[in-house]
């Protein structure tokens, strides 16, 4: 841009107006006008279905979302935003139990007693059922439904047994005594209640009094026939342990969801951002793209796919590729910020809402300090005493942020627990991050050119080192201090004469090793399971301290700073 020159920016996705007009004076890019404001939406709010209460996030006007009904009742709904109103389409929340599978313990008078499934059909809230024990088993155990979970209700079970069948099994004696029920009572109508039969547990048929007595039911019982359902048994007890872990499973991911949810929602609040990416509610990826078998509407599976092995035909590398991409559609659509504007692609557009934030973090983070690099690196004559921000660029790259939530993901996994606290100087700023692996935002000193080169084709290894060396080994290098990645930084050429550049990256530090002296470090790092690499020049020589990843996929470029030297 000439002195003296305006341009015309158009109006990110989610407002309406005429556009964002710059103009160049005085060497610097100001903002003279913005028309942009948003469109109509409906700010997060509660709907409600009978007595279920469903939370939903920022709407756009007309967007349509499915909402899953919370613990305890079933179905999904269907809401659109009207004219700043949420209105439900269809769809309810009903309370209750859906068909599925119980466990039982065998009886636990037993040393090793086996865990037994029985279906059960749907139940209304409160209602009691008894599930009749599996075949070569005896007895029989109670269930209520409760606030849409199904649990075994033993005590309850002498409560259902009718009174004309209570009053057979004991028949009071003149002396008060109790007698046994007399078999001709019973001729006609078998007592479905026998006391002979255990309640709320199940028994081998073998190890009742009755099995391989003569005249008995149980005396045609064998052996052989024992060991055919011994089987049958073991299946049931592995298929419930799949059911419980997938049942685990899906709840930690919900669990990570809301959170993330609730992360988004205080950043949106913070910023004044509305989201107007895709909503944070699962969707189900395209029928045409992902006919794999992903997860269906409101699952979270499949993160872990990308690391299973197979065999090395090229059907199965065709397959794997596809499920690859359907899994990268979904994290995407998942784990995508809130005030990201588009749902695909490349796109790198100005951000003016974050100029006056950005500003700050970098005034806040500049040292009057400077190593060698200054003038080894970038040839200056002169210690700048601070910088102005120009402009701010949002790089909303999902390919490369899918990746970058791919590598948090096995963070996530790799640890048992919370990665070790590390504090930078940028901690709890711009946006809110996931402390657990130390995600942070970093500087990273460039050229315009190249800072847009990064975002569109993320940093390269096989490049790392070829600018500034390597203290620590070949890695990407980034900084806590604006002033220290300004030492790297150069000005541009054409439209960006007399600016330079830094790229504002989200990095997923993990495990931080900490060293003071130079070296390559990179196996050491590697061997003794840490993820990213502290230079504490600080400490050493009272300069600065320096962040290096050996992943590209560990750090995400999200914001390209273009701003000028002060001096005076």
């Amino acid at each position: 841009m000439i002195e003296g020159g305006t341009v015309k920016v158009v109006c990110p996705k989610g407002s309406a107006g005429q556009g964002v007009y710059l103009s160049c004076e005085g060497g610097y890019i100001n903002v003279t006008e913005s028309t942009c404001q948003r469109s109509s939406f409906c700010p997060a709010g509660v709907v409600t279905s009978g007595s279920a209460e469903v939370p939903y996030d920022n709407l756009d006007d007309k967007e349509l979302l499915i909402l899953a009904c919370p613990d305890g009742f079933s179905g999904s709904l269907n809401i659109v935003c009207h004219k700043g109103e949420v209105e439900v389409e269809r769809g309810s929340c009903r309370q209750g139990c859906e068909p599925g599978l119980v466990a039982s313990v065998q009886d636990p008078d037993l040393a090793e007693p086996e865990v037994l499934s029985m279906a059960h059909g749907s139940l209304a809230d409160g209602e009691l059922v008894r599930l009749e024990c599996p075949d070569g088993y005896v007895g029989h155990v109670m269930y209520r439904c409760l606030d849409g979970n199904v649990s075994q209700a033993c005590e309850e079970s002498d409560t259902v047994i009718p009174e004309e069948a209570e009053a057979d099994i004991q028949h009071e004696g003149d002396d008060g005594d109790l007698e046994a029920p007399r078999p001709e009572d019973h001729e006609e109508d078998p007592a479905p209640f026998d006391t002979d039969e255990p309640k709320c547990a199940c028994r081998l048929v073998a190890s009742t009094p009755a099995a391989g007595s003569a005249g008995s039911p149980g005396g045609d019982v064998t052996a052989e026939g024992l060991r055919s359902e011994l089987p049958v048994a073991a299946l049931a007890a592995a298929v419930t342990a799949a059911v419980l872990l997938l049942v685990f499973t899906m709840g930690l991911l919900r669990h990570r969801l809301l959170k993330r949810r609730a992360m988004a929602a205080a950043v949106a609040a913070a910023v004044g951002d509305m989201p107007t990416g895709p909503p944070l509610t699962p969707v189900a990826p395209p029928a045409s793209a992902c006919a794999l078998g992903l997860p269906k509407v409101g699952s979270f599976s499949g993160r872990s796919a990308r690391s299973t092995a197979s065999a090395p035909t090229a059907a199965s590398s065709h397959t794997r590729a596809r499920t690859e991409e359907c899994i990268d559609l979904v994290i995407d659509q998942l784990t995508l910020p809130p005030y990201w504007a588009t749902r695909d692609g490349i796109h790198i557009f100005p951000d003016p809402n974050r100029i006056a934030e950005v500003q700050q973090l970098m005034n806040d983070t500049w040292r009057s300090r400077y190593t060698r690099d200054r003038w080894l690196v970038a040839g200056a004559e002169r210690v700048p005493l601070g910088c102005r921000v120009a402009n701010v660029l949002r790089v909303e790259n999902h390919r490369a942020f899918t990746r970058y939530a791919n590598y948090k993901d096995g963070l996530r996994m790799k640890r048992s627990g919370p990665c070790s606290p590390f504090r930078v100087q940028t901690s709890d700023r711009i946006n809110l991050l996931d402390d657990e692996i130390n995600e942070r935002y970093l500087f990273h000193g460039t050229n315009p050119e190249s800072a847009q080169s990064i975002a569109r084709d993320l940093f390269k290894m096989d490049r790392a080192g070829s600018c500034a060396g390597s203290m620590f080994g070949r890695g990407i290098y980034l900084a806590e201090n604006a002033s220290k990645s300004d030492e790297y930084a150069k000005e541009g050429a054409g439209v960006y004469l007399g600016l330079c550049a830094m790229l504002l990256c989200r990095c997923a530090m993990g495990e931080v090793l900490t060293v003071s002296q130079p070296g390559d470090i990179q196996e050491t790092v590697r061997a003794g399971g840490y993820d990213s690499v502290c230079g504490d020049r600080l400490a050493a020589a009272g300069t600065f301290r320096e962040m290096v990843f050996f992943n590209e996929e560990a750090v995400y470029a999200e914001f390209i700073v273009i701003y000028t030297r002060v001096f005076e």
